[in-house]
């Protein structure tokens, strides 16, 4: 799960509700469901997730594709969360005994500046 409270960037935030502004928490969502999307794409990002230890010909979970397609965001306040609706996504994003660790609630640098670039832009409307 990604869990970004955005209410850290309190000067920040106070500066955008003075002007009327709100948050753009659902593009700030839609950004980073994209971004674990991407992470599945390509197996792991920045590193690659480890190998399969089957001949499997699928991608790296992505079996049925339950997983992928449950990513979802929500919103609150001033936060936004990214977390998938299966009872076994937490256990191949952390690793078990048995499972690799194959990290897709990961942000990304990029997603990073691109969150800050869409809080900046609340400040220009």
């Amino acid at each position: 799960m990604i869990n970004i409270d955005i209410s850290n960037y309190t000067a920040m935030l106070d500066s955008i509700y003075d002007q009327g502004n709100d948050l753009p928490l659902d593009e700030i969502g839609q950004l980073l469901v994209e971004s674990v999307h991407e992470n599945f794409r390509l197996e792991g990002r920045p590193e690659r997730w480890a190998e399969r230890q089957d001949d499997n010909p699928w991608p790296i979970l992505y079996y049925t594709g339950t997983l992928y397609d449950s990513i979802h965001y929500s919103t609150y306040r001033d936060e936004v969360t990214v977390d998938d609706d299966t009872d076994y996504g937490v256990w191949h994003n952390v690793g078990t005994s048995r499972l690799p660790k194959r990290e897709f609630y990961l942000i990304q640098d990029e997603d990073e500046r691109e969150i800050m670039d869409l809080i900046a832009q609340s400040f220009q409307s």
